[in-house]
C-alpha cells in the first residue's frame, strides 16, 4: 500500500507541476495521458469484485430548440457538450463537441484509456440530459446491466457492460449546481448569463462558440468535478465509495455506529409486523401546512406579521420525546380516548378512531387539524383546505399524539377506538440520539467559520436536515426500470414489471410484498424502524399546535372566541401572526429546554451564544413583514421589514416570481398570473422519437428530447366565502342538528 501511495504522489506531482490544464476539442486530446497517469484500485468489501479508476469525470449537454416553428412542442437537439476530467485534486482537461455521437466516441476513448474495470461519469440533473442521450448511449454501449431510478424520468445510476457508470450528482447535492459551487466555494463557478438559450444552434464539424460561450460550458463541468472532489475529501471517501445520494451520507455513518451497538438486534426487538407497517403508512401525515380561512386575500398591515420558527424541529423531537420501545401488541380490553390520553406519557398507542358528529369546539378556530385525505371513510364532511371542520362520521388511523391534538380542538358525540395496539415508551437508543445531537453541534460550531470552511459547513447543515428523511424511508420501495422502446417493458430485478405507456411508467408487483418486507426486516443493515419517522411528525404536529396557542385569543363571558385568532399561517415548523403572546412563547421554549435536559442534552455554546434545539424564535432579518397576505397552503407573500421587498412562497413558482407583483401586494390575489418568462419556470414536454436516431434538414443528430417552454402559473385562492358563510356557524353551537349522519 505504501508503494501505491508513492506512485499516486508521483502522478499528483506531475499534474500539479508539469502538466497544464487545457480545454480542447474532443478529438484533439491525448487520451494516453490517462493511461499513463490514472491509478486503479481493487474494490474493498467482502462481496466486491473488480477494480475502479481513481478519476472524477463530469459531463453536461447544452440543447437548442428546433428550426421548425410549431404550435406545440417540437423535437430539440444537443448543440454542445463537455466532459471535464479531474484526478489527484487537479483539473486535467475539458473536452467538448457538438454531436451526441461524438460524445459517445469520447467516452469510449476514455474507457479504452483507463486500466481499471469501472469509472463514473456524473451529470448534474441527469434526468434532463439522459433523455437526449439515451438512444445514443444504447447504440454505442448497449442497455444498462444495472440501474436505479427513483421514479419515472429520474435515473440515479446506470451501469453498462463496459464498466461505465452514469450517475446523477443533483440527488447528492440537493441543490442546483450554481448554489452547490457557491456553497462549497470551489474555484470554478457557473458562468451565469453567458449562454443565450433563445439562440438556435446547429451541430457543426467546426464549432464557432464565442469565448463567453466556451467559458460557460467549460465552467459547468469544471465546477461539477471540483464539487464532487470537495465532497470526497471532506467525507474521506473515494470516487468509488462516495454515496449516491445525500441521505446516503448519513445512512452510512449511522450504520457504522449502529454495528458497534448491535443496532439490528435492537431493531428486531421493536420491528413492526407487515400489517402494523401498513397501518403506520396510513397513519403517517407529514407536516401541517394551512392558512387561516378568515383572512384569505386580506392584506394584513395594521401590525407587523412575525414568523416564529422552531430551531431544528425534527431533530428536537428525536431527542426530547420517548418512542415505542417494544413490539406493539393488541390491547384486548375496550378502551376509550380518555384512557389513551391518560396513559400517553408512558405508552404508545396506534388505533382506528371512528368519530360520530365531530366538529370544531369553536367555529372561529382557524386551524382544523383532521386530515380529510387520510380518512378511511367519511359522511357529510365539510373541509377547510383539506382539513375537516365537521363531519357526521369520520374514520381514521391515529396515534396518541394525534388524538391529543384533536381532543384539544374538536368535540364529538362519540369516539370509538378499535384495533388498539400498545407499546411501552422509552427514549431512542443513546448511540442514535448522540449522533443526532453531535450533528447539530457540528452545524452550530461551523456557523461562525462557514466562510473559511464552506464544504464543512454545507455538509454539517445537510446532515442535520437529512436525519428525518432517513427515518421515513419505506421498507418496500419501488425500483423503476426504464424500457428501451416506448410500448415495451421488462421485469426488473426486484420482481416488479415496469410498463411504459405514453411516456409514463406503471408498476406491477410480481412478488409477494410480505416476502419483500421480510427481506427488509432480516437485512443486517436495517437499524431504524419506520415508526420512528411517523412519531417524529406526530410530535412535531403537536408542537406546532402548541406554538399556535401562543397567539393571543380573546373570549366572551361564555368562553367562546369573539374573533378568529390572528394565527395567519402554518407550515410544518413555523407559525405567522401579528399578535404573539411572548410570555407564552418563552414558557414553551423553557419547557423544550427542560425536555432536552431530562434526556441529558443541553445547549450548544458557541462563543457567547447558546443554541437550543426545538425552541421557537423570530428571526428579525428573515421573518418580519410590514404587509402579509395568505391565499392557501403554500401560497403566501409579504413585504419583509429587513429589505422592504416583496417575497413569495408559492408551490411551483420560483422566488424570483415576486418580481411579477410589481412591488404591489394587492396583485397577490386569486387568478393572478405569474409569467414564466419572468419566473423562469419551464414546462417539460417529453418527445420520444418513433424513428430512432435521425438527421434533420440542418444536419443535426436527434433522438429523444425534451421541449422546454416558459410556463405561466395561475394563482388560485382558497374560497373564503365557501369556508366561512356556511351553516357551520349554527351547526350544534346553537343546538341545531341539521343533517343525518346516515344521509349520504
Amino acid at each position: 500500500m505504501e508503494k501505491l501511495y508513492k506512485i499516486a504522489a508521483a502522478h499528483a506531482a506531475y499534474f500539479s507541476t508539469y502538466y497544464k490544464y487545457k480545454m480542447v476539442f474532443w478529438d484533439k486530446f491525448d487520451y494516453s495521458i490517462l493511461t499513463r497517469n490514472i491509478m486503479y484500485y481493487k474494490k474493498k468489501g467482502r462481496f466486491q469484485k473488480g477494480t475502479w479508476n481513481d478519476i472524477i469525470i463530469g459531463a453536461d449537454t447544452e440543447t437548442s430548440k428546433s428550426h421548425e416553428i410549431t404550435d406545440g412542442p417540437s423535437a430539440n437537439h444537443v448543440c454542445a457538450w463537455t466532459i471535464s476530467i479531474r484526478a489527484y485534486h487537479c483539473n486535467i482537461c475539458t473536452i467538448y463537441g457538438t454531436r451526441p455521437s461524438e460524445m459517445m466516441k469520447a467516452l469510449q476513448k476514455i474507457r479504452d484509456s483507463l486500466k481499471g474495470d469501472e469509472f463514473s461519469v456524473y451529470f448534474h440533473n441527469l434526468a434532463y440530459d439522459w433523455v437526449f442521450l439515451r438512444l445514443f448511449v444504447y447504440q454505442y454501449f448497449g442497455t444498462p446491466v444495472k440501474e436505479l431510478n427513483t421514479k419515472p424520468h429520474y435515473p440515479i445510476s446506470l451501469k453498462f457492460e463496459n464498466g461505465m457508470i452514469i450517475k446523477d450528482s443533483l440527488i447528492l447535492a440537493q441543490c442546483k449546481l450554481e448554489k452547490w459551487a457557491n456553497d462549497l466555494n470551489v474555484h470554478h463557478k457557473k458562468a451565469v448569463g453567458s449562454w443565450d438559450y433563445d439562440v438556435i444552434r446547429d451541430q457543426k464539424d467546426v464549432p464557432d462558440f464565442t469565448r463567453k460561450e466556451l467559458k460557460y460550458i467549460e465552467n459547468d463541468t469544471l465546477a461539477l468535478v471540483e464539487c464532487i472532489d470537495a465532497i470526497c475529501v471532506n467525507l474521506n471517501k473515494s470516487i468509488s465509495s462516495i454515496p449516491y445520494t445525500a441521505t446516503g451520507i448519513v445512512r452510512e455513518e449511522l450504520r457504522q455506529i449502529g454495528k458497534k451497538h448491535d443496532a439490528h438486534k435492537e431493531f428486531l426487538r421493536t420491528a413492526l409486523s407487515y400489517e402494523q407497517n401498513e397501518i403506520f403508512q396510513l397513519m403517517f401525515h407529514g407536516g401541517f401546512c394551512h392558512s387561516n380561512r378568515f383572512f384569505i386575500q386580506d392584506i394584513l398591515a395594521d401590525e407587523e406579521t412575525k414568523g416564529a420558527d422552531f430551531n431544528s424541529s425534527y431533530p428536537f423531537c428525536m431527542l426530547a420525546f420517548r418512542y415505542p420501545s417494544e413490539k406493539f401488541i393488541p390491547l384486548e380490553k375496550n378502551v376509550n380516548e380518555d384512557y389513551i390520553i391518560r396513559n400517553s406519557e408512558d405508552y404508545a398507542f396506534i388505533f382506528k378512531a371512528s368519530f360520530v358528529n365531530i366538529r370544531l369546539k369553536d367555529h372561529l378556530f382557524p386551524m382544523p387539524a383532521l386530515q380529510a385525505s387520510k380518512c378511511l371513510h367519511t359522511i357529510n364532511m365539510k373541509v377547510d383546505n383539506g382539513r375537516i371542520k365537521r363531519a357526521g362520521y369520520a374514520c381514521i388511523y391515529l396515534c396518541e399524539q394525534d388524538l391529543i391534538v384533536l381532543k384539544d380542538i374538536y368535540d364529538w358525540d362519540e369516539c370509538i377506538c378499535s384495533e388498539v395496539q400498545v407499546s411501552k415508551k422509552a427514549y431512542l437508543p443513546r448511540w442514535y440520539t448522540d449522533y443526532v445531537f453531535q450533528r447539530y453541534v457540528d452545524k452550530c460550531q461551523m456557523k461562525p467559520i462557514k466562510d473559511k470552511d464552506p464544504v464543512g459547513y454545507a455538509l454539517a447543515k445537510a446532515r442535520v436536515n437529512l436525519l428525518f428523511g432517513l427515518s421515513v424511508q419505506k421498507p418496500i420501495r419501488e425500483n423503476y426500470i426504464e424500457v428501451t422502446e416506448p410500448g415495451e417493458y421488462k421485469v426488473n430485478r426486484d420482481g416488479m414489471t415496469a410498463h411504459f405507456e405514453s411516456g409514463e411508467y406503471r408498476i406491477d408487483y410480481d412478488k409477494d410484498p410480505r416476502k419483500e418486507y421480510e427481506k427488509y426486516i432480516n437485512n443486517n443493515n436495517t437499524i431504524l424502524g419506520y415508526y420512528i419517522g411517523c412519531y417524529i411528525t406526530a410530535y412535531a404536529f403537536r408542537n406546532l399546535f402548541r406554538l399556535g396557542s401562543c397567539v393571543n385569543r380573546y373570549y366572551d363571558k361564555d368562553g367562546c372566541l369573539i374573533s378568529p385568532p390572528h394565527w395567519f399561517y402554518s407550515d410544518t415548523d413555523s407559525c405567522y401572526s401579528d399578535d404573539w403572546d411572548m410570555d407564552k412563547i418563552n414558557a414553551y421554549n423553557e419547557e423544550c429546554k427542560q425536555l432536552l435536559l431530562k434526556n441529558g442534552y443541553g445547549p450548544v455554546k458557541v462563543g457567547k451564544k447558546e443554541y437550543w434545539l426545538g425552541v421557537a424564535e423570530i428571526d428579525p432579518d428573515d421573518a418580519i413583514y410590514s404587509e402579509f397576505v395568505v391565499l392557501g397552503a403554500k401560497r403566501y407573500a409579504g413585504r419583509a421589514v429587513s429589505d422592504g421587498k416583496l417575497h413569495i412562497t408559492v408551490a411551483g413558482v420560483p422566488k424570483k416570481g415576486a418580481e411579477c407583483l410589481k412591488d404591489d401586494l394587492s396583485n397577490f390575489r386569486n387568478d393572478f398570473i405569474f409569467e414564466g418568462t419572468i419566473t423562469g419556470k419551464l414546462a417539460h414536454n417529453y418527445i420520444y422519437s418513433d424513428k430512432g436516431i435521425y438527421i434533420d434538414n440542418f444536419g443535426n443528430e436527434i433522438g429523444d428530447s425534451i421541449d422546454l417552454s416558459p410556463c405561466d402559473y395561475h394563482l388560485d385562492a382558497v374560497d373564503k366565502e365557501e369556508f366561512i358563510n356556511t351553516d357551520d356557524f349554527y351547526f350544534d353551537y346553537y343546538g341545531e342538528e341539521n343533517f343525518d349522519i346516515y344521509d349520504q
